[in-house]
């Protein structure tokens, strides 16, 4: 029996995603999950494991996946939307911290195709679904954020983050 193996997207249900499968195939199962599908090596991780798992990657609208970055990690404490959406420098674990990078679903899910992946949609999944780290903030979000994430999301270029 194939297993799954999870290679999702910051703040967007991967924990959530891992608890589902464990009460679904059980907790003793051997369910793994990459630390996230932008890393450099997540295709490498996964293909230790492609004999046995199958990749799922779980996503979320994008405006909501940011906005939940933004929060969660307390980027709203020290800089503003706009800052936040113009970080553009490489990290350890990722390739690129810029959070729009970070939600383009397309291309990182692209390096896993060939090898039959599962695309879910956090908001597909139910009332049912248990929902883990949920934002402790109380930042509120209006519609000129979601204009700003927005704005910035339909002139990204993925050229100018590799």
């Amino acid at each position: 029996m194939m297993l799954p193996y999870i290679v999702g997207f910051q703040k967007c249900g991967i924990n959530s995603l891992i608890k589902h499968y464990r009460k679904q195939y059980g907790e003793s199962a051997s369910i793994h999950a990459t630390e996230d599908i932008t890393s450099p090596d997540c295709v490498e991780k996964f293909q230790v494991f492609q004999n046995t798992h199958f990749p799922v990657a779980i996503t979320r609208n994008k405006v909501d996946a940011v906005w939940s970055m933004y929060t969660y990690f307390g980027y709203y404490k020290t800089m503003t939307i706009q800052e936040f959406l113009a970080i553009n420098k490489p990290h350890a674990f990722w390739q690129n911290e810029n959070p729009l990078f970070r939600v383009d679903y397309e291309y990182h899910l692209s390096k896993l195709e060939d090898y039959g992946l599962v695309v879910l949609k956090l908001e597909d999944m139910g009332d049912l679904f248990p929902k883990e780290n949920t934002t402790k903030a109380n930042v509120k979000r209006t519609d000129v954020h979601d204009v700003i994430i927005q704005k910035a999301l339909d002139s990204y270029d993925l050229v100018d983050y590799l």
